[in-house]
């Protein structure tokens, strides 16, 4: 299966260091709404059982940089210019099998790990104040999922994810002799929960929700609540039709 997706981002009530007021880059931000990472992938499924309700499939993405990082800003939702491989594992096991009260519910485990290439500057104060380089850690991340499907294309689910390792490190530049060597901006390191919706607008078209919340978070930005809205068109292939 081949997919593509494009995310489109609006932050809204960011502050770091939880201030009242903006002073020298803390407090509340400002961000504008823009493209994050577009991103490639495919998935081969390594065990495809539907009668055993039983699927293992191997994904590998591709995020490309969407060049809409700005040094200058304090948050962005793009990376500063860098690619990044993510190799999937995901897993899902039918309970119905198991118990008839059990029917339509699933268990869903996705674990991957994420290879990112060096980046641009992340960081700049001024025209030439700023580091030169990014360079980050590999990132590992494991979520698991119950889902009950209430109609093909439709799912509620709660999840919970844990992220860690992923330590990007500013470099170089005149920031770099500033603040006194290399400096780090944060991991991905998390715990997250999830509630999860889809719903079929079409039998090729799906709508889905995706509601989180970080239960804690070192490094980076807490996140206290996000609402992601996924659209997906599926290009199912159409049955031959048989010569009478």
């Amino acid at each position: 299966m081949l997919e593509a997706a494009a995310v489109f981002a609006r932050p809204d009530t960011i502050n770091i260091g939880n201030f009242p007021v903006a002073v020298g880059g803390l407090g509340p931000q400002t961000v504008g709404s823009s493209f994050a990472d577009p991103v490639l992938f495919a998935s081969y499924g390594l065990i495809v059982d539907p009668r055993a309700e039983r699927f293992l499939a191997l994904t590998n993405y591709l995020y490309l940089p969407s060049g809409d990082y700005d040094k200058f800003k304090q948050v962005n939702v793009s990376t500063p210019n860098q690619y990044t491989w993510v190799p999937q594992l995901t897993y899902a096991e039918g309970l119905g099998k198991f118990a008839p009260a059990l029917k339509n519910f699933w268990i869903d485990v996705v674990a991957n790990l994420s290879v990112h290439s060096d980046g641009s500057s992340p960081l700049a104060l001024a025209p030439g104040v700023q580091f030169d380089k990014t360079t980050q850690d590999n990132s590992y991340d494991i979520k698991a999922f119950l889902r009950y499907n209430f109609m093909p294309l439709g799912h509620l689910a709660l999840g919970i994810e844990r992220s860690w390792g992923g330590d990007q490190t500013a470099t170089g530049g005149l920031l770099q002799t500033i603040f006194g060597g290399p400096t780090s901006l944060g991991k991905d390191d998390f715990t997250k929960g999830h509630f999860q919706f889809t719903m079929p607008l079409a039998r090729d078209f799906q709508v889905g929700a995706d509601l989180t919340h970080d239960f804690e978070r070192e490094g980076g930005i807490r996140e206290d609540f996000t609402a992601e809205v996924r659209l997906t068109k599926f290009f199912i292939p159409q049955q031959p039709q048989s010569l009478k």
